[in-house]
């Protein structure tokens, strides 16, 4: 059985960031605009609760 509580900080954030995606998504659409990953952190970013550690990077193998 899961605690709801413990979920909770981690499930509220991917959330936000759910929104924020299709946020974009639409946008790219309406405007036929290309975004980039970096358009939807920058949406996502100011809906997420304070006090959460900095975004880390994360290069896979073939540097892409």
């Amino acid at each position: 059985m899961t605690d709801p509580d413990h979920e909770a900080p981690t499930l509220d954030p991917i959330a936000r960031t759910e929104r924020a995606v299709e946020d974009v998504a639409h946008s790219a659409v309406d405007s036929g605009i290309t975004f980039e990953v970096t358009d939807v952190v920058d949406a996502a970013e100011p809906a997420l609760p304070g006090g959460l550690p900095a975004p880390t990077m994360v290069t896979r193998a073939g540097g892409t």
